[in-house]
Parts: structure tokens; C-alpha cells; sequence
């Protein structure tokens, strides 16, 4: 893990509570954030409110919001775990108020596709479907639901997952592979 990255030290001085110090972190991973966002966003429907700016600012709010969390991050890993987790729970929320409203519309749609730096095609998917799969992978291998969501929702490239997870680039694809594979097989069966 990348203890001493910019990141980790800008969280560090964060928790510190030094001037500027959340200022230059979110000028540091703004465009990361906002990057993931479009592309989480990409397929959605015209008809959809969420932006990928709205997107970035509320998950950002629901991180930096609450002072006593966000002293707490414990490094870059710890960071985009929770940045994950928080624009994850945005998209969730969302789509579940889009389908009350329609009453049984469709609900935002993503792709596999859209996973950042996907290697292949995939089915269209919906995000309650995949939230439901990622809570079923949780309960079965935590650690392979941290890269997926990792990897989906904070944007994050093998290269840079082996890093912040502290293992081969090689064990990452490998875990990458059998993830993507159970979650495909999951999804096709929930279908």
C-alpha cells in the first residue's frame, strides 16, 4: 500500500486539520472523481437528473461532511474505498427513487462497459441488480468485493488497484478476472 502518496499525505494533514489541506486533496482527485462519474452516467437516460458534477459534489459532501469520518481516512486505499462506497450509495438511492416514481420503469442502467478500462462487452445491467450482487459477493469474499468496487465505482485501473491493495499486478487481474466472471454469472442467473 502506498503509505506515503500524495494522497495519503494530504489525508494525513486533513486529519490534522491543517488550512487548505482538504482543498488541495479534492484539487488532487477531482478529476479521477469526476472521470468515474461520467462514465458511471454514460448510459443513462436523458430523462435522469443526476450529473456527473452533482454526483461528485455529493459524494465529496458525504465524505468531507462529517468532520469526525474524514479524520479518520487511513490512506489513499481507505479513501477511495469510502468515495466508492458513498457515489455507489448516490447511484443506489437514485435509481431507487426513479423506479418508485415510474413504479416498476426501468432502472439506471450501466454496462459493463462502462467499468473504467473494461477489457470486454458486457450485458446492460441494472445498478440495483449489480448493488444486490456486489452485497451477495461482500458476504462471500469481502476482499473481492472491495476490488470490484474499487475498480467500478472508484475508477481505478489494475496498475493502480495492485498498488493501493498491496499485491502483484498479476494476483489483481487474476481476482479481477474470477470477479468479473462470478458477478456475469450472478447477474445472468438473477436475470
Amino acid at each position: 500500500m502506498d503509505e506515503t502518496g500524495p494522497v495519503t499525505t494530504l489525508l494525513q494533514a486533513v486529519g490534522r486539520r491543517e488550512p487548505d489541506a482538504e482543498a488541495r486533496l479534492l484539487e488532487l482527485v477531482y478529476r479521477h472523481l469526476h472521470r468515474l462519474a461520467g462514465s458511471l452516467l454514460a448510459d443513462e437516460s436523458a430523462a435522469c437528473t443526476v450529473q456527473a458534477t452533482m454526483l461528485v459534489h455529493d459524494a465529496w459532501l458525504g465524505l468531507m461532511g462529517n468532520s469526525a469520518a474524514h479524520a479518520s481516512f487511513a490512506d489513499r486505499e481507505h479513501f477511495f474505498r469510502a468515495a466508492a462506497r458513498a457515489m455507489r450509495n448516490l447511484l443506489v438511492d437514485h435509481a431507487r427513487r426513479r423506479r418508485a416514481v415510474r413504479r416498476g420503469g426501468e432502472a439506471l442502467r450501466v454496462t459493463l462497459a462502462d467499468l473504467p478500462l473494461a477489457e470486454t462487452q458486457g450485458d446492460a445491467l441494472r445498478i440495483l441488480e449489480l448493488h444486490e450482487a456486489l452485497e451477495e459477493l461482500q458476504q462471500r469474499n469481502p476482499g473481492l468485493a472491495r476490488l470490484v468496487e474499487l475498480r467500478y465505482f472508484a475508477g481505478l485501473d489494475l496498475d493502480t488497484l495492485a498498488v493501493t491493495l498491496g499485491r502483484s499486478v498479476a494476483t489483481v487481474k487474476r481476482e479481477w478476472t474470477y470477479a468479473r466472471a462470478w458477478l456475469h454469472e450472478r447477474l445472468d442467473r438473477g436475470a
